[in-house]
């Protein structure tokens, strides 16, 4: 059997109202801009790589940080940027990747919302070229 390289994708960066609704629209685009942010934090795969079957990125990192403090960001940040961001700014990432990714889209920011926060998008830029510059 041989599998679509883009279903691949969809399947692993699309909100739960894919699966059946099969339409994409701006909210769909949101929540899989969270996800790639929960990457860039966390320095993981969306799926895989979790210890449990069928658990994604969004999963996880709700377990993980069931109260969104200080203390429980810092535990899932990749250990690249620990050193390099500022705790401050990968808070800032992560509730803005944490808003993207609500489980009802109407819970989710708009494209121009999600990433006009010029703090976020700065702490966005520091975290994803900290990661890149291995």
């Amino acid at each position: 059997m041989k599998f679509s390289h883009k279903l691949i994708f969809n399947a692993v960066f699309s909100c739960e109202e894919y699966a059946y609704t099969l339409k994409v629209d701006e909210k769909s685009d949101v929540y899989s801009f969270g996800v790639v942010l929960l990457e860039l934090l966390t320095g993981r795969k969306p799926v895989g790589d979790f210890g449990e079957d069928g658990l994604d990125i969004v999963q996880w990192t709700r377990m993980q940080t069931n109260n969104g403090s200080k203390e429980q960001v810092a535990t899932i940040l990749d250990e690249r940027l620990q050193n390099d961001v500022p705790i401050k700014q990968a808070m800032q990432v992560f509730f803005v990747a944490m808003l993207c990714v609500q489980e009802h889209s109407v819970e989710r920011p708009n494209h121009e919302r999600s990433r006009s926060n010029a703090h976020a998008s700065q702490a966005t830029r520091h975290i994803s070229n900290a990661v890149i510059v291995e």
